[in-house]
């Protein structure tokens, strides 16, 4: 990946350091910037009936639990998404965004 075209190596990339980040070169076509928890944590911004799939889905439970709570908002979100036809067309994130919402509200 360090010599592919398009990307590019910021820090130290060798045999013996591995503290870099790789970047893309340029923004993909129709990229718009990442939404921030602000813009999308709140009910102005979030689809009602995306709220209302998500919840048909989340009200039975089910999902699993993993040992670290933190990261449980994401264990539910690929749940969801396995679940849910509506959900799983969402990118990834935005469906956290989703799930962030109804933690955030309880």
């Amino acid at each position: 990946a360090l010599g592919a075209a398009g990307l590019c190596v910021v820090g130290s990339a060798g045999p013996r350091s591995s503290s870099f980040i790789l970047l893309l070169a340029e923004d993909p076509v129709g990229f718009a910037g990442f939404a921030d928890d602000q813009s999308v944590g709140n009910d102005s911004a979030m689809p009602q009936d995306l709220l209302v799939e998500a919840a048909i889905n989340l009200l039975p439970g089910g999902w699993p639990t993993v040992g670290d709570p933190r990261h449980d908002k994401y264990e539910i979100t690929e749940w969801v998404r396995q679940r849910s036809e509506t959900l799983s067309a969402l990118a990834w994130g935005e469906v956290l965004c989703i799930i962030r919402w109804f933690i955030g509200s309880s």
